[in-house]
């Protein structure tokens, strides 16, 4: 069984995720979502590993947020890169945000991650 965690605040993403990933996996699969930074801390780690990690940046259905805020895909990446440093870097990390500051923010924190923007990123999977 595949299993993916998605960090996402807007319903419509996660419903395109649920859709295409059952496209491709059938009923072989399981997706954990979160849509704020303190509930996902909670799930991943009740839950880690995972074959997948898919991170937006900004949440709280805002856009362009800065980094610095709590509720970001940026202090989410801090968390699990602090709690899960001799692991994380084996994990698949997709950051699927819209926001080019954001998500390399990100990606310089899980140095493994791929940058696939959402909109990019259903075209592939």
């Amino acid at each position: 069984m595949k299993t993916f965690f998605i960090l996402e605040d807007r319903e419509e993403r996660i419903k395109i995720f649920m859709e295409l990933l059952e496209r491709r996996f059938g009923e072989n699969y399981k997706i954990y979502t979160s849509d704020n930074v303190e509930k996902a801390k909670e799930i991943f780690a009740n839950n880690y590993p995972f074959d997948t990690i898919f991170l937006d940046h900004d949440l709280d259905g805002r856009v362009y947020v800065d980094s610095k805020e709590k509720n970001t895909g940026y202090s989410f990446a801090c968390w699990m890169e602090e709690n899960y440093r001799k692991s994380i870097n084996k994990q698949q990390i997709i950051i699927h945000s819209m926001n080019t500051v954001g998500a390399d923010n990100i990606r310089n924190i899980l140095q493994n991650a791929e940058i696939i923007p959402f909109n990019i990123l259903v075209q592939v999977l």
